[in-house]
């Protein structure tokens, strides 16, 4: 009787391991799904500068894809400016071109965010690796 009993208990405590298993996996993905949506849906401004050519421009994404990117001035006229200011420059473009939701995106929006997304990350203990 207590070989029988025994042996329910441990394929009981596999069956439960093996779950618990699935169950991680399970988690681990929705993590990766919740971060690349939220990360997508938040707009991302990069500020490249090309003397060669003389000219600043605005690389962006958003919802997953590199938008066209935006001409923000000559190398000469603001190629010596924060980038900081060439990105509101450039936020300050894409409200006036297009419609919402960016029409209302500001820097300030984009930086708390960002800010979120890494506390969810930190709280989650999600993992972000880059390339």
């Amino acid at each position: 009787h207590y070989n029988r009993s025994h042996m329910a208990r441990r394929k009981w405590i596999k069956e439960k391991r093996l779950q618990l298993k699935e169950y991680k996996y399970e988690l681990q993905f929705r993590k990766r799904i919740v971060y690349t949506i939220a990360k997508s849906l938040i707009p991302a401004i990069y500020i490249i500068r090309r003397p060669k050519y003389n000219m600043v421009q605005c690389k962006w994404r958003f919802m997953g894809r590199e938008q066209p990117r935006l001409y923000l001035g000559t190398f000469k006229d603001v190629g010596d400016w924060s980038d900081d200011k060439l990105k509101k420059q450039a936020i300050r473009h894409i409200r006036n071109k297009f419609s919402a939701p960016l029409d209302t995106a500001t820097k300030r929006w984009i930086d708390s965010e960002n800010a979120k997304l890494q506390q969810w990350c930190k709280d989650m203990n999600y993992r972000v690796y880059t390339e």
